[in-house]
C-alpha cells in the first residue's frame, strides 16, 4: 500500500496532560514516518459531553505518513490508549489519560464498524478544528465540500474558543 498522510486527534484530561501527549506521540512515531509529522498547538479546551466534574483537556492533531491499513492504525493507536491508562471498559465521554481519534487517512472512506473515516464528529468540534486547522487549513476531506477553515468558519457552537498553551513545534 502506498503511503498516505492521516490526521490524529489526541487530548487528556487526566494526570500530566503534556507527558500523555507526547507519550501518545512517540508511540504513534514508533509505526509512521517521522520526517512528515506535522504538529498543531496544544490547547487548553474545556470538556464537551463529559461528566460534570471533568477537567480541562489538553488537544492537539498531528499529521504523519504511514502505509499501514487503517485498521490496524486503528488497534495500534487503541494499543497505545491502553499502554497510557486508559481502560478498554470505560463509561462514555469518561475523564482520560489519552484519547486518540484518527481523523482522516488519505481519501479513505471507511463507513462501517468500529472506524469511520473521516472521523464522524470532526465538523462539530471545535477542539478539533482548531488545531486541525493550524496545521491543514485548506484540506477537503473525502466527501466534504469545504475546507477545514471553511467549517470551523462557519461552526455553530457554544463550544468556547480553546486556549492555546503550547505553541506548534515547542511541545514535543
Amino acid at each position: 500500500m502506498a503511503k498516505r498522510s492521516l490526521g490524529l486527534a489526541l487530548g487528556s484530561n487526566l494526570g500530566n496532560r503534556i507527558a500523555n501527549l507526547r507519550s501518545a506521540v512517540g508511540g504513534i512515531l514508533s509505526f509512521c514516518e517521522n520526517p512528515s509529522l506535522l504538529t498543531s498547538s496544544v490547547y487548553e479546551t474545556v470538556p464537551v459531553d463529559c461528566p460534570e466534574d471533568s477537567e480541562a483537556f489538553y488537544n492537539a492533531v498531528i499529521q504523519v505518513r504511514t502505509d499501514m491499513d487503517p485498521h490496524e492504525l486503528f488497534e495500534k493507536c487503541q494499543a497505545i490508549e491502553n499502554q497510557l491508562g486508559r481502560p478498554e471498559e470505560r463509561e462514555h465521554n469518561a475523564p482520560r489519560t489519552i484519547d486518540i481519534d484518527l481523523l482522516y487517512y488519505g481519501d479513505w472512506v471507511i463507513t462501517e464498524g468500529p472506524l469511520i473515516l473521516p472521523h464522524p464528529r470532526l465538523e462539530e468540534r471545535r477542539f478539533v478544528l482548531q488545531p486541525l486547522c493550524e496545521i491543514r487549513p485548506g484540506l477537503i476531506l473525502p466527501g466534504r465540500k469545504k475546507s477545514n477553515e471553511e467549517i470551523l468558519e462557519s461552526l455553530e457552537s457554544d463550544e468556547p474558543e480553546p486556549n492555546p498553551v503550547f505553541p506548534q513545534d515547542t511541545w514535543l
